[in-house]
């Protein structure tokens, strides 16, 4: 994923409700060039990352949030944790997302999630 995606959006959306454990940075954070440098610069050869798409397609908005808050494990422990009040809020703000994305004009769910592949190859050891 990329911050701009998205699944990055969403990992965005959901940290405004449940912020990440101390320590960690957001995984969307991968999805760019800066980071991949910071975290394998000084021990990669090279650094691959070629800019690639990928389609999200459901039912609806709310088919797909009603399927990924019970198997994406960001997305359950969000709603696990959080009060009735705010789940629905989470849910609004999530299904906001999703129309700010959609690209159908169906009722259905079509949104493209950018993303990043990488190939990081390391010094051989000397």
């Amino acid at each position: 994923m990329t911050p701009e995606s998205f699944i990055g959006q969403l990992f965005k959306t959901i940290g405004r409700y449940v912020p990440p454990p101390a320590g960690l940075n957001s995984p969307a954070l991968w999805g760019t060039r800066e980071r991949l440098n910071e975290l394998f610069g000084e021990t990669a050869k090279t650094i691959q990352a070629e800019e690639k798409s990928f389609v999200w397609r459901y039912r609806s908005a709310e088919h797909w949030l009603a399927m990924w808050r019970e198997i994406y494990g960001p997305l359950h422990k969000a709603f696990e944790s959080l009060s009735e009040d705010l789940s629905d809020q989470l849910s609004s703000d999530i299904l906001a997302l999703i129309a700010r994305f959609n690209i159908a004009e169906d009722g259905s769910m079509v949104v493209p999630a950018g993303y990043l592949e990488v190939v990081v190859t390391t010094q051989d050891p000397q």
